[in-house]
């Protein structure tokens, strides 16, 4: 019997395609409702529509899951991730619209998916479910500013604190505070 020869390199991507395949934000939306057959059965079955909302950088992949998973049932959703990183599927999700935004900064793009989402959260009746998915960078691209702050408050927070060197647990800790 053949033994392959050591070959570093391609037990290199061995472990890299292991660990990407581990992190994938689809497979994780998949492994938590396959675990979570009650909540499955809850969403398909409930009276009330469907909404799908979030933000992060890992949005398109996840709501694409979640796209697969309940299709009809989605009456209506809105992702905000960040610039280029809609993995080429946001085409696919005909209910979910996916819009792309500034992160670490926010931006305007960012600050009217916010609102878009506000508003679809207003148009919810008691007998709906709203499934939020919240990944990487999320508090930077859902951005709507406190009472008595701008857009441009936050922009500049935000660009002084990483001028600062701040950590993003120290940004994030300033930014609940400021929307």
């Amino acid at each position: 019997m053949m033994t392959e020869p050591f070959d570093p390199r391609r037990i290199a991507w061995q472990i890299i395609n292991h660990a990407l395949e581990a992190v994938d934000p689809a497979k994780a939306v998949n492994n938590y409702f396959d675990a979570q057959p009650d909540i499955v059965d809850h969403i398909k079955s409930t009276p009330g529509r469907l909404f799908v909302v979030g933000a992060g950088k890992a949005g398109t992949p996840m709501a694409a899951a979640v796209s697969q998973r309940f299709g009809s049932k989605i009456a209506a959703g809105q992702i905000i991730v960040k610039y280029h990183h809609t993995t080429g599927q946001a085409n696919v999700l005909e209910q979910v619209k996916i819009s792309e935004a500034g992160h670490p900064v926010p931006d305007q793009a960012g600050f009217s998916a916010a609102q878009a989402i506000a508003q679809l959260l207003e148009q919810t009746r008691e007998d709906d479910i709203v499934l939020c998915l919240i990944s990487g960078g999320g508090s930077a691209l859902l951005t709507l500013p406190a009472e008595g702050l701008t857009l441009t408050d936050l922009q500049e927070t935000t660009q002084a604190l990483l001028a600062a060197g701040a950590t993003i647990n120290e940004i994030n800790t300033i930014r609940k505070h400021l929307s």
